[in-house]
């Protein structure tokens, strides 16, 4: 979904998830997975939240 990313469609459907659905902050998810042994930056999770959602919005729309 996002090119030329590391991230496929599964991680960034439990990104978005654990953010939206399950109202969990990317910081409190950043110390999660760091307790599993899986470095993934709260920078990087924003980035691909804005992205994923950049890629969802109807062609010709501003984003406003």
């Amino acid at each position: 979904m996002i090119p030329k990313s590391l991230a496929g469609p599964g991680l960034l459907a439990d990104v978005i998830t654990v953010k939206f659905a399950n109202v969990i902050p990317f910081y409190r998810h950043e110390k999660r997975l760091g307790r599993l042994g899986i470095e993934l930056l709260r920078t990087a999770m924003g980035q691909w939240a804005k992205n994923v959602a950049d890629r969802c919005r109807p062609p010709g729309s501003d984003g406003n």
